[in-house]
C-alpha cells in the first residue's frame, strides 16, 4: 500500500471522527500499515467506522484488518498466553487435545517438546522456548513450503486461502522446474 492509499483511508477516518492528523502521524501510519493490501486496509476502515465509537490507533486497525483476512499468524503473546491458559485448565497429567487447538505455533510446540516436558520446564526455560520456536515457526511459515504446511489450513477465507494455494503451488513448480534446468546444465 502506497502512502496516498494510506492517506485516504485516513481521511475516510477524519471524515467520520471529525480529527486531524498531523503529517508525522500520517507518516507513522503509512510505515506501519504499508505491508496491508489496501482492499484489507480499507475494509477495515469501513468496519472500525460501522463499529468503534473512537477513532481507533494503529494497534486497532491491524487487529480489524488480522480479523477480516484471516491472517493466521498469532502474535507471541497472544501463543504465550494460549499456552498458559492450557496448563490452567489441563494441567501436568491430562494434555490437550491437538484436534482442538486452532493456534499453529502451540501445536508445534507441543509435538516437539511434549507436553509433560513442557510442564517440567523451569519458567525461564519454558519461555525461552517458547520464544525460540515461535520465531523459527514464523521464518519457516513464511516460506512458501512452511505457508503451505503450517499457515494455509489456518486461513480463514477459502478464495484467499484457495489463491495463495495456487501461488504456493505455482512457486513449486518454478523451483522444480528451475533444479531441473540447472541438472540439465551440469
Amino acid at each position: 500500500m502506497n502512502k496516498n492509499e494510506t492517506l485516504k483511508g485516513l481521511m475516510l477516518l477524519k471524515a467520520n471522527y471529525r480529527i486531524d492528523y498531523s503529517e508525522k502521524q500520517i507518516e507513522l501510519f503509512h510505515i506501519v500499515l504499508k505491508k496491508y493490501h489496501v482492499e484489507d486496509f480499507q475494509n477495515a476502515i469501513i468496519k472500525i467506522i460501522e463499529r468503534e465509537i473512537f477513532p481507533p490507533v494503529i494497534a486497532t486497525i491491524i487487529k480489524y484488518i488480522e480479523v477480516e483476512t484471516g491472517t493466521p499468524f498469532p502474535t507471541l503473546a497472544e501463543t504465550q498466553y494460549e499456552l498458559n491458559q492450557l496448563h490452567k485448565k489441563h494441567g501436568r497429567n491430562n494434555p490437550p487435545n491437538l484436534e482442538v487447538i486452532s493456534n499453529p505455533i502451540i501445536k508445534l510446540i507441543i509435538k516437539s517438546n511434549g507436553w509433560a516436558t513442557m510442564c517440567n520446564m523451569s519458567e525461564k526455560d519454558y519461555n525461552y522456548m517458547v520464544q525460540a520456536i515461535y520465531k523459527n515457526a514464523k521464518e519457516t511459515m513464511s516460506t512458501p513450503d512452511g505457508m503451505f504446511k503450517y499457515a494455509l489450513p489456518y486461513i480463514k477465507d477459502k478464495k484467499r486461502a484457495e489463491f495463495f494455494a495456487d501461488i504456493l503451488d505455482s512457486i513449486g513448480k518454478i523451483k522444480e522446474t528451475s533444479k531441473k534446468l540447472k541438472a540439465e546444465e551440469l
